[in-house]
Protein backbone atom coordinates (compact mmCIF):
# COMPACT_ATOMS: atom_id res chain seq x y z
CA UNK A 1 0.00 0.00 0.00
CA UNK A 2 2.85 2.34 0.85
CA UNK A 3 4.56 1.76 -2.54
CA UNK A 4 1.25 2.31 -4.31
CA UNK A 5 0.73 5.54 -2.40
CA UNK A 6 4.26 6.73 -3.27
CA UNK A 7 3.65 5.96 -6.96
CA UNK A 8 0.38 7.88 -6.81
CA UNK A 9 2.07 10.87 -5.17
CA UNK A 10 4.78 10.85 -7.86
CA UNK A 11 2.17 10.65 -10.62
CA UNK A 12 0.12 13.51 -9.14
CA UNK A 13 3.28 15.58 -8.75
CA UNK A 14 4.27 15.03 -12.40
CA UNK A 15 0.72 15.83 -13.52
CA UNK A 16 0.74 19.05 -11.47
CA UNK A 17 4.02 20.06 -13.12
CA UNK A 18 2.59 19.38 -16.60
CA UNK A 19 -0.60 21.27 -15.80
CA UNK A 20 1.44 24.23 -14.57
CA UNK A 21 3.50 24.17 -17.77
CA UNK A 22 0.36 24.04 -19.92
CA UNK A 23 -1.25 26.86 -17.94
CA UNK A 24 1.84 29.04 -18.41
CA UNK A 25 1.88 28.20 -22.13
CA UNK A 26 -1.76 29.24 -22.48
CA UNK A 27 -1.05 32.52 -20.66
CA UNK A 28 1.97 33.26 -22.90
CA UNK A 29 -0.02 32.37 -26.01
CA UNK A 30 -2.96 34.54 -24.96
CA UNK A 31 -0.66 37.51 -24.31
CA UNK A 32 1.08 37.01 -27.68
CA UNK A 33 -2.29 36.88 -29.49
CA UNK A 34 -3.33 40.13 -27.79
CA UNK A 35 -0.07 41.77 -28.93
CA UNK A 36 -0.66 40.49 -32.49
CA UNK A 37 -4.22 41.82 -32.42
CA UNK A 38 -3.04 45.23 -31.23
CA UNK A 39 -0.30 45.28 -33.90
CA UNK A 40 -2.90 44.47 -36.58
CA UNK A 41 -5.16 47.26 -35.35
CA UNK A 42 -2.29 49.77 -35.41
CA UNK A 43 -1.01 48.67 -38.83
CA UNK A 44 -2.21 49.71 -42.23
CA UNK A 45 -5.17 47.65 -43.50
CA UNK A 46 -4.44 45.01 -46.09
CA UNK A 47 -6.48 42.24 -47.66
CA UNK A 48 -5.50 39.81 -44.89
CA UNK A 49 -5.82 42.20 -41.93
CA UNK A 50 -9.51 41.69 -41.26
CA UNK A 51 -9.60 37.88 -41.57
CA UNK A 52 -6.52 37.50 -39.36
CA UNK A 53 -7.94 39.93 -36.81
CA UNK A 54 -11.21 37.96 -36.66
CA UNK A 55 -9.34 34.67 -36.15
CA UNK A 56 -7.14 36.09 -33.40
CA UNK A 57 -10.10 37.80 -31.70
CA UNK A 58 -12.07 34.54 -31.80
CA UNK A 59 -9.20 32.60 -30.22
CA UNK A 60 -8.76 35.22 -27.49
CA UNK A 61 -12.48 35.08 -26.72
CA UNK A 62 -12.49 31.28 -26.68
CA UNK A 63 -9.48 31.01 -24.36
CA UNK A 64 -10.96 33.24 -21.67
CA UNK A 65 -11.44 31.47 -18.37
CA UNK A 66 -15.18 32.18 -18.35
CA UNK A 67 -15.66 29.84 -21.31
CA UNK A 68 -14.35 26.75 -19.54
CA UNK A 69 -16.83 23.95 -19.05
CA UNK A 70 -17.60 22.41 -15.68
CA UNK A 71 -19.25 19.12 -14.84
CA UNK A 72 -22.31 19.54 -12.61
CA UNK A 73 -21.71 17.66 -9.34
CA UNK A 74 -24.29 15.21 -7.99
CA UNK A 75 -25.29 17.79 -5.34
CA UNK A 76 -26.10 20.42 -8.02
CA UNK A 77 -27.38 18.42 -11.00
CA UNK A 78 -28.49 20.09 -14.21
CA UNK A 79 -31.01 18.71 -16.67
CA UNK A 80 -31.91 19.47 -20.26
CA UNK A 81 -35.70 19.26 -20.69
CA UNK A 82 -36.89 18.90 -24.26
CA UNK A 83 -40.00 20.63 -25.56
CA UNK A 84 -41.74 17.25 -25.87
CA UNK A 85 -41.21 16.42 -22.18
CA UNK A 86 -38.10 14.25 -22.49
CA UNK A 87 -35.11 14.89 -20.25
CA UNK A 88 -31.35 14.48 -20.51
CA UNK A 89 -28.60 14.77 -17.92
CA UNK A 90 -26.23 17.71 -18.45
CA UNK A 91 -22.64 16.45 -18.25
CA UNK A 92 -20.82 19.75 -18.94
CA UNK A 93 -21.88 23.37 -18.96
CA UNK A 94 -20.30 26.77 -19.60
CA UNK A 95 -21.56 30.23 -20.45
CA UNK A 96 -21.58 29.34 -24.14
CA UNK A 97 -21.92 25.54 -24.40
CA UNK A 98 -23.88 22.66 -22.93
CA UNK A 99 -23.19 18.95 -23.27
CA UNK A 100 -25.82 16.40 -22.35
CA UNK A 101 -26.32 12.68 -22.70
CA UNK A 102 -29.29 11.75 -24.81
CA UNK A 103 -31.27 8.91 -23.28
CA UNK A 104 -33.70 9.03 -26.17
CA UNK A 105 -33.53 6.73 -29.14
CA UNK A 106 -31.77 9.06 -31.53
CA UNK A 107 -29.62 12.11 -30.71
CA UNK A 108 -30.02 15.25 -32.83
CA UNK A 109 -27.49 15.49 -35.68
CA UNK A 110 -24.80 18.16 -35.98
CA UNK A 111 -26.12 21.45 -37.31
CA UNK A 112 -29.67 20.94 -36.02
CA UNK A 113 -31.27 23.72 -33.96
CA UNK A 114 -32.52 22.62 -30.54
CA UNK A 115 -34.46 24.29 -27.75
CA UNK A 116 -35.18 23.21 -24.20
CA UNK A 117 -35.51 24.27 -20.60
CA UNK A 118 -32.28 24.08 -18.63
CA UNK A 119 -32.99 23.08 -15.02
CA UNK A 120 -30.09 24.25 -12.85
CA UNK A 121 -30.83 22.80 -9.40
CA UNK A 122 -33.34 25.53 -8.74
CA UNK A 123 -33.65 28.10 -11.50
CA UNK A 124 -34.98 26.98 -14.85
CA UNK A 125 -34.17 28.92 -17.99
CA UNK A 126 -35.21 28.49 -21.61
CA UNK A 127 -32.26 27.88 -23.92
CA UNK A 128 -31.70 27.25 -27.59
CA UNK A 129 -28.69 26.62 -29.76
CA UNK A 130 -27.05 24.65 -32.50
CA UNK A 131 -25.79 21.09 -32.15
CA UNK A 132 -22.03 21.15 -32.76
CA UNK A 133 -21.48 17.40 -32.68
CA UNK A 134 -22.97 14.19 -31.45
CA UNK A 135 -20.63 11.46 -30.26
CA UNK A 136 -22.36 8.25 -29.19
CA UNK A 137 -25.10 9.60 -26.88
CA UNK A 138 -23.28 12.82 -25.92
CA UNK A 139 -24.60 15.96 -27.61
CA UNK A 140 -22.59 19.23 -27.60
CA UNK A 141 -24.66 22.39 -28.12
CA UNK A 142 -23.44 25.94 -28.73
CA UNK A 143 -25.93 28.18 -26.94
CA UNK A 144 -27.62 31.18 -28.49
CA UNK A 145 -27.33 34.46 -26.59
CA UNK A 146 -29.39 34.56 -23.41
CA UNK A 147 -31.34 37.54 -22.17
CA UNK A 148 -29.76 39.21 -19.14
CA UNK A 149 -32.06 37.60 -16.55
CA UNK A 150 -31.34 34.08 -17.85
CA UNK A 151 -27.63 34.79 -18.32
CA UNK A 152 -27.49 35.91 -14.66
CA UNK A 153 -29.20 32.66 -13.54
CA UNK A 154 -26.68 30.59 -15.53
CA UNK A 155 -23.82 32.69 -14.15
CA UNK A 156 -25.07 32.12 -10.59
CA UNK A 157 -25.24 28.36 -11.16
CA UNK A 158 -21.76 28.25 -12.69
CA UNK A 159 -20.38 30.25 -9.76
CA UNK A 160 -21.94 27.81 -7.26
CA UNK A 161 -20.54 24.81 -9.14
CA UNK A 162 -17.06 26.34 -9.41
CA UNK A 163 -17.05 27.29 -5.72
CA UNK A 164 -18.14 23.79 -4.75
CA UNK A 165 -15.40 22.34 -6.97
CA UNK A 166 -12.84 24.66 -5.35
CA UNK A 167 -13.90 23.80 -1.80
CA UNK A 168 -14.18 20.07 -2.32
Amino acid sequence: MRVLLELTVDKISRDQTRLGDMRQNIIRTQKAMKRMRDFLLESQDTVVSSPIHEIIEGLIRQNRRVNYRVAPPPTLPAQWRFDDGGEALVVEVSRTHISFTSERGEAPPAGERVSAVLALSGPEIPVSGKVLRTIARRVDVELDLLIDEYAAALEGYLTRVQMLDFLV
